[in-house]
């Protein structure tokens, strides 16, 4: 879900998106995400929300001047009651299920959506776009690095996020071809995208699949007591949680409960670490 910033946030931010441990800015130049962290607070057992860390994915010649447009309005609306001071507060703010930058490059289109509880982004390039002028640079990051799976790890001191293997497609009299595509890694912090053939008279969609911090968690407590996978490589875990955002795909007890935390089986799907 995608909030429009009418003020809630930095006035360089045109729409946020808030997930269980980070938040994603959506600007004129590219995405910030700030990984919320926890640290034990001294003489107790309980954790404490310190300041986020973030990292800001900057796009390389980009059109400043690029319209940045909800896509597909959501019947639900936010609202910040911060203070006493009504006229600081903001409610009623519209949210949309994805975000579209407009000639982010020539002829190149860039749209933000969610999958699955994580963000995922395609490139639509239109006849006569080049992929090369694609580009980006990581700013923030203790580490930016190309695994030999084609995947971009990102690592800060407490964080830990992987921009997955581009996958690149056409549609084509109906029928969809995918076309070879990988990142392209141009000096120590910036990366392009290096793509295969492809027919250049038709519309060509370039998506690097996820964005997705590695760590599994709510906005308040976990206990975790296990972990497993099944054939599928589904990931399943059990334990207790009070966070009302844990990402849950069938558990035992759906609902926290009034007075108690409740025991969880989770599973989620296709996890590879």
């Amino acid at each position: 879900m995608f909030e429009k910033n009418l003020g809630q946030t930095n006035t360089e931010t045109r729409f946020l998106a808030r997930m269980p441990n980070y938040t994603i800015f959506l600007g004129a130049s590219g995405a910030t995400i700030a990984f919320q962290h926890r640290q034990p607070v001294p003489g107790s057992s309980t954790e404490s929300n310190v300041s986020p860390r973030a990292v800001h994915l900057r796009l390389l010649g980009a059109s400043g001047a690029s319209a940045v447009v909800g896509e597909n309005p959501l019947e639900a609306q936010t609202n910040y009651f911060v203070g006493s001071d009504p006229a600081q507060w903001h409610p009623n703010i519209p949210a949309y299920a994805g975000v579209r930058y407009s000639r982010i490059y020539k002829d190149v289109d860039l749209v933000y959506y969610g999958s699955n509880g994580n963000l995922e982004y395609d490139f639509v390039l239109r006849p006569g776009a080049t992929p090369r002028a694609i580009r980006f640079a990581i700013e923030g990051a203790d580490s930016a690095r190309l695994e030999p799976s084609g995947e971009l790890l990102i690592s800060t001191s407490d964080s830990r996020m992987q921009l997955k293997k581009p996958v690149a497609y056409q549609t084509i009299n109906g029928q969809r071809s995918e076309v070879p595509s990988d990142f392209q890694q141009l000096s120590a912090s910036e990366f392009g995208l290096a793509v295969g053939a492809y027919d250049p008279r038709y519309e060509l969609t370039i998506n690097p699949v996820l964005l997705s911090s590695t760590y599994v968690g709510g906005s308040d407590d976990e206990g975790i007591f296990g972990i497993a996978f099944d054939e599928q490589r589904n990931l399943y875990i059990a334990g207790e949680t009070s966070s009302v955002n844990f990402p849950t795909r069938h558990p035992l007890q759906p609902q926290v409960g009034a007075t108690t935390t409740p025991l969880c089986l989770s599973s989620i799907p296709r996890a590879k670490n």
